[in-house]
């Protein structure tokens, strides 16, 4: 049996509010690890047992684990996973709550990888490698109890990703989150300062995301695009509008 991992206990520091409940393409951002994974025992490793998180997790068939440090980093939210694994489970897949771009196609292909090569594996992007990673049991010992980089002691076997748009990218702060959805749509990320800078860029009849916020902040004045102003000009050049990502007030829309 391989078992299913999910990482989920960072403090979203950098991100400035809960991160895993931050909007990706209408959904919560932890979502998507949950509904990526493949049949068979699921854990997740959280920091904080909200009434949002956990009923979240449990209706994609998870089980979760409390980590009380989870200051002392990624590894040691794995190995209190490891730890509680039965006996029949020979291996564990590894999924980070907070990188939604990762596409149902990576986990197939480090699941084929590992079973073909019998050790561990992981994506690899070009010039960097990323989770989803691969564990055998075997292994489980090197994985240190505290850090930020539980497979750094196992050298696991890259696999080619390199021909996916994205797929390795997590979700440290909301640019980043804004930034991936873009991408994720294949397009072009603005944040136009006027209507007629937005209202220009409409006449062309490519898609496009806009970033807004809904309303003024204490930190800076008042947007003059809102988005009053997209949805009635995406209107009048006959443009749909979807909400893509959306952290606090602030948004990414979709102009088809």
């Amino acid at each position: 049996m391989i078992a299913t991992v999910v990482l989920a206990a960072g403090r979203s520091e950098r991100f400035g509010s809960p991160k895993l409940l931050a909007e990706w393409w209408g959904r919560p951002l932890v979502e998507r690890a949950l509904e990526i994974a493949p049949p068979g025992l699921k854990i997740a490793v959280i920091s904080t047992p909200t009434a949002k998180l956990l009923p979240l997790f449990q209706a994609h068939g998870f089980q979760c684990i409390r980590n009380p440090k989870p200051a002392q980093g990624q590894s040691s939210s794995l190995r209190l996973a490891l730890d509680v694994m039965p006996a029949e489970v020979e291996a564990v897949l590894v999924l980070l709550g907070d990188a939604p771009a990762v596409p149902t196609t990576v986990v197939d292909r480090v699941l084929t990888a590992y079973r073909r090569l019998n050790c561990a594996v992981t994506a690899s992007y070009e010039d960097r490698t990323a989770p989803p990673v691969v564990i055998p049991r075997s292994d489980w010992d090197r994985i240190a109890a505290t850090g930020d980089r539980p497979g750094e002691a196992l050298n696991p076997e890259p696999i080619d990703m390199s021909d996916l748009l994205s797929g390795g990218e997590d979700v440290d702060t909301p640019e980043d989150l804004f930034r991936l959805a873009a991408l994720r749509a294949g397009v072009e990320l603005i944040e136009p300062m006027s209507t007629s800078e937005l209202d220009s860029r409409l006449d062309d009849p490519e898609p496009f995301a806009v970033r807004l916020r809904r309303r003024a902040s204490a930190k800076a004045e008042r947007p003059s695009v809102t988005p009053l102003a997209l949805e009635k000009l995406a209107i009048e050049h006959f443009r749909g509008t979807e909400v893509i990502a959306r952290v606090g007030d602030e948004y990414v829309g979709l102009l088809g």
